[in-house]
C-alpha cells in the first residue's frame, strides 16, 4: 500500500478510528474481509498503527480481554484478538459486518484491502480564514473552505468561545499552541495537554496549559457546537494537523 501514491503522498492500509468510519468501510467493502493497518508484530499484544501519520501509535493492549489505548476506537469481534496459531496472528483484519480479527500474513485467502490517505496531506484548501476571538464570550462561525480557530493566552481562559460549523472535511484547525507551556512536538504526551469532553449536544475542547506539571488541571476554552455525538481523538487530531499545539 505504501507504494500507492496520491498527489505524491504514499497511502497506507486503512486505520479506523471512529464508529462512523468503521460503518463506512463496512459499506464500502461489501461482503469482503480486508486487510487493515494495524499489527502487533514487534511486541505480542501491543497493537500499533502501521504507516501514515499515526504510525507507531498504540491502539490496543493485550488479547480479547485487553483494552483500547490512547482513546482510540476499537471494534474487535468476540474473543478477538486471540493470537490463534501459536503466535502467528499478528495482523489486523476487517470482517464482513464490521468487526475485527487478528490473522496471519500467510495462508490467508484475503486479497482485498482499502488504502487511506490523510486529507490534510493530499488536499489543498481553496481558501483559509483565521478566526480569533478577543476577550469575553465569542461566537466563531466557520464557513466554506479551511477555518483556523485561534486561541490566544491573553484571553482564551476568560470565557468559553462557541465554535460553529467546525469540520474536519474542510480541513479546519483548532490552534491552541499559544496556550501551552513546556509542550514539545513529537515528545510530549498530547493527551496531557488537551482533551475533548462531551457536554450535551456539544463537545468541549479543554486545555491543561502545562501538561503533567503540577498535576492534571483542564480548563475549557472552546465549545464545539453540535458535535457532542462526534469522537475526536487528540493524538489523531495532532498527527493530522487539525489540532495545532505548537
Amino acid at each position: 500500500a505504501s507504494g500507492t501514491t496520491l498527489n505524491g503522498v504514499a497511502g497506507h492500509l486503512v486505520q479506523i478510528t471512529s464508529a462512523t468510519e468503521n460503518s463506512y468501510i463496512d459499506t464500502l467493502t461489501g461482503t469482503n474481509d480486508v486487510w487493515m493497518g494495524g499489527t502487533d508484530f514487534a511486541t505480542e499484544g501491543v497493537w500499533l498503527f502501521s504507516g501514515g501519520v499515526l504510525n507507531g501509535l498504540q491502539f490496543w493492549q493485550g488479547t480479547s480481554t485487553g483494552s483500547a489505548q490512547n482513546g482510540f476506537y476499537t471494534n474487535w469481534a468476540a474473543s478477538q484478538p486471540n493470537n490463534s496459531g501459536g503466535g502467528g496472528s499478528q495482523y489486523q483484519s476487517f470482517l464482513d459486518g464490521g468487526t475485527w480479527d487478528d490473522i496471519r500474513s500467510t495462508g490467508s485467502s484475503k486479497q482485498t484491502y482499502v488504502i487511506e490517505w490523510e486529507g490534510s496531506q493530499v488536499l489543498a484548501p481553496t481558501n483559509t480564514t483565521t478566526l480569533a476571538g478577543g476577550d469575553g464570550l465569542d461566537l466563531l462561525y466557520g464557513a466554506a473552505g479551511q477555518d483556523i480557530f485561534l486561541f490566544e493566552a491573553a484571553s482564551a481562559f476568560n470565557n468559553i468561545d462557541k465554535v460553529y460549523n467546525y469540520g474536519i472535511d474542510d480541513l479546519d484547525k483548532l490552534d491552541i499552541g499559544d496556550l501551552l507551556s513546556g509542550y514539545v512536538a513529537g515528545t510530549s504526551d498530547d493527551d496531557l495537554f488537551a482533551r475533548f469532553v462531551v457536554s450535551g449536544a456539544d463537545l468541549l475542547l479543554q486545555v491543561d496549559a502545562n501538561g503533567a506539571t503540577g498535576g492534571s488541571s483542564y480548563t475549557s476554552v472552546a465549545q464545539l457546537m453540535g458535535l457532542g455525538g462526534t469522537t475526536l481523538n487528540v493524538e489523531e487530531m495532532v498527527a493530522n494537523g487539525f489540532l495545532v499545539m505548537t
